[in-house]
């Protein structure tokens, strides 16, 4: 194997494992060893998801125009649009959906492989299921898991099951959700990918919580949050702590939901994602009324909330 596919080889175990900035720096040592634009396109739009994690907005989107218009002037079709699809996640993070849809689309229209279809597909339920379209969120997971299927991808398989649940969850049907999102969670722990366990581990933390069984969602959103802060992504750190703050209001806790909703404010402000921020605000408003209303219903000198 040519050096710089070597280096990209071990920038994606290397991210997969949330060690992001060993990842951006064999990435950009890769792209330098070569002069191909095949793999310097790889290993810019690479580079441009790392960036995107660690949510360095602009210089995620500036590694993915560079991988855009090395693929194009090199006539790399399908490369130009894994770049276009690094770009709209970019976009996605950043809470600017309508801008990221039409990329999406593009990609989708564009391609005729498998693993890249399913990609773009993914990331065109997740706008949908944001936006609260979720008939066309559930057709588009359940159409790019069959392309994944039939590619043999087992990762993308493992990130459509995963969003398959959670469409589940966030529709209140706790029963369908947790069989998809276990079978995410063990996928992603035979791959060995660090990250999309743990993504699935908050997804499960979030099941558990809506069924009532906050012991089991206090452990998988620590474990999640730990992994998360451990390789600083504050982007995925914002829903952890949101996370933790719902698993203490289920128990009365409202000093440590108030707490945790704090923080997870702070965080998203600090990376400048309103859409997160929003969310965020909206907890805390419905905190403080059912924390008003519970003050209210109890009656004095009762039995205090489990911590």
């Amino acid at each position: 194997m040519d050096d710089s596919l070597e280096l990209i080889a071990d920038g994606v175990r290397a991210e997969r494992a949330g060690a992001y900035d060993r990842a951006l720096t064999t990435f950009r040592l890769a792209g330098a060893a070569t002069a191909d634009p095949d793999v310097q396109v790889q290993a810019l739009t690479h580079e441009a998801d790392v960036l995107r994690a660690q949510c360095a907005w602009d210089e995620a989107t500036a590694a993915a125009r560079r991988a855009q218009g090395i693929a194009w002037e090199a006539d790399l079709a399908d490369r130009y649009l894994e770049a276009l699809n690094a770009e709209a996640n970019i976009l996605t993070a950043h809470g600017f959906l309508d801008e990221a849809r039409p990329i999406l689309e593009r990609v989708v229209a564009g391609t005729t492989d498998r693993r890249l279809r399913g990609i773009a597909l993914q990331n065109l339920g997740t706008i949908c299921a944001q936006t609260g379209q979720c008939g066309t969120a559930e057709r588009a997971f359940t159409e790019s898991l069959g392309n994944f299927q039939k590619a043999g991808y087992v990762r993308g398989e493992c990130i459509a099951l995963n969003n398959l649940g959670r469409l589940a969850l966030d529709g209140g049907d706790c029963r369908r959700a947790a069989p998809l999102l276990q079978r995410s969670f063990t996928l992603a722990r035979d791959i060995e990918d660090l990250e999309l366990a743990a993504i699935a581990s908050l997804n499960l933390a979030w099941s558990h919580c809506a069924a009532g069984e906050v012991d089991q969602a206090q452990d998988h959103a620590m474990s999640a949050l730990g992994h998360f802060s451990s390789c600083q992504n504050r982007w995925r750190e914002i829903e952890c702590f949101r996370l933790i703050g719902d698993i203490n209001e289920r128990c009365e806790d409202w000093a440590n939901a108030e707490r945790c909703y704090g923080i997870a404010l702070s965080v998203a402000e600090q990376i400048g994602s309103e859409p997160e921020a929003r969310a965020t605000r909206d907890r805390i408003a419905a905190m403080e009324r059912r924390s008003a209303q519970s003050r209210r219903e109890s009656p004095p000198g009762g039995v205090s909330a489990l911590a």
